[in-house]
């Protein structure tokens, strides 16, 4: 046990020294604060002054005009940073088509922003509204759709008084009530929630998916490109020559393991920090984080033992990369259809995926992070079976890596290392 504590030691210290994991731990926290003070930023550019757009409506219908300017003058006074300018357009002899036809001249010049051609049955589902404008750019999209609303909010005054019905009173009638959530929890103790946290509390999942796999895959590669280079240097023949193999991998699997540990560790705490910061209530409990703690742990020393036998029988980094893709794309199922399984984490293919080995600890994360009342009886389960496959694949992986890690040359075939598994 001391010599593969030793081991695990170097591995730790050696791992953790490199430029590259440091990079990792320091740079991810200032990585999330830099996020969210961009953030911050552009939510204050949004509501900063914007120079005033200029439309031209041209209303065929010759009913819009007088609705349509005040719903831009009641615009312009509750969004005083983001004024539009609206000009009626006047009919000469030649009709709305002259006027049409000078509003895109003057469009094409620039002396206007766009134009807003109104059908004349336009209020009786004959025709509706044509909206012209130059090259689009994404920082337009917002005022287009306010231009589009506000001429849409006119046609409805009119229709209203066209009627004889009150504008002002359907609109009230209409009027969303005020929204406060409460959540309750289980001592009975009622949370107010943010609106703001909605979003955040939906990517929780997402979070925890992406942390898990990070640091797995992270320190799994870690734990090949060592066993693969220590054997190309034949640094494997003189470790061996001191310790048995069984305790050389067991120590890389406690030392990476160590090293994930920290820095899923470093990237939580930061995540915490500057959510707690921008005043943003996550949800997260502490039997929460003690689950991610466990799933993490068991699915890391899965992944790990499969990984160091896998790199065991390669000679070079490229042979043991074809070899661990597979186990990599099964892992990066869940965080493809992250969003279908968090919306029904009950469902059969988040259970049938909840005991696929190598996903069980991503799929279960997901499942209790989802809010889907995950049965306790379910959670032990799974950490006994993943506690069982862990035991198959370390003994599994101790037989392989005995003999490969001395053997070189060509790979071996599935069939020889089905052999040495039964008969290391």
């Amino acid at each position: 046990m001391r010599k593969t504590l030793h081991i695990a030691r170097r591995e730790f210290i050696e791992t953790v020294r490199t430029r590259a994991f440091l990079a990792s731990v320091v740079l991810a926290p200032l990585i999330i604060t830099a996020v969210l003070f961009f953030i911050g930023r552009s939510e204050e550019a949004l509501l900063s002054s914007r120079p005033a757009r200029h439309v031209v409506l041209v209303d065929r219908s010759g009913l819009l005009a007088d609705d349509a300017r005040g719903a831009f003058e009641h615009h312009n006074r509750t969004n005083a940073n983001r004024p539009l300018v609206l000009e009626v357009a006047s009919f000469g002899p030649n009709g709305p088509e002259e006027a049409l036809r000078r509003a895109k001249d003057r469009l094409r010049l620039g002396a206007v922003d766009a134009v807003a051609d109104v059908a004349a049955g336009a209020l009786d589902g004959q025709g509706g509204l044509t909206f012209i404008t130059g090259p689009v750019g994404a920082t337009d999209l917002i005022w287009h759709e306010t231009v589009q609303r506000l001429v849409d909010h006119a046609a409805f005054l009119a229709r209203c008084r066209r009627e004889g019905l009150s504008a002002e009173r359907i609109s009230a009638l209409r009027r969303s009530l005020p929204l406060e959530h409460l959540a309750l929890g289980a001592d009975r103790a009622e949370t107010k929630k943010d609106p703001r946290s909605g979003l955040m509390t939906m990517m929780v999942p997402f979070a925890f998916l992406m942390l898990m796999y990070m640091g797995v895959v992270s320190t799994g590669q870690i734990m090949v490109t060592s066993v693969v280079e220590e054997k190309t240097s034949r640094i494997m023949e003189v470790l061996l020559s001191a310790v048995t193999p069984l305790q050389l991998m067991a120590g890389k699997i406690l030392g990476l393991g160590a090293v994930g540990l920290l820095l899923i560790g470093s990237w939580i705490a930061a995540g915490w920090g500057a959510s707690a910061w921008r005043g943003i209530d996550l949800g997260l409990s502490a039997t929460l984080v003690a689950c991610f703690a466990v799933y993490y742990l068991l699915g890391y020393l899965l992944y790990a033992a499969i990984l160091a036998g896998l790199g065991s029988v390669c000679s070079t980094l490229r042979e043991a990369q074809s070899l661990v893709m597979p186990v990599v794309m099964i892992m990066v199922i869940p965080i493809m259809g992250w969003f279908n399984l968090s919306q029904d984490p009950n469902g059969v293919l988040a259970r049938v995926f909840s005991y696929v080995p190598v996903t069980t600890s991503m799929l279960m994360m997901l499942r209790l992070t989802a809010g889907g009342g995950l049965w306790a009886g379910e959670i032990v389960l799974s950490m006994l079976a993943l506690v069982g496959w862990n035991v198959a694949a370390l003994w599994a992986s101790a037989r392989l890596f005995r003999v490969g890690v001395l053997m070189y040359g060509k790979r071996p075939s599935p069939r020889e290392i089905l052999r040495w598994i039964r008969r290391g």
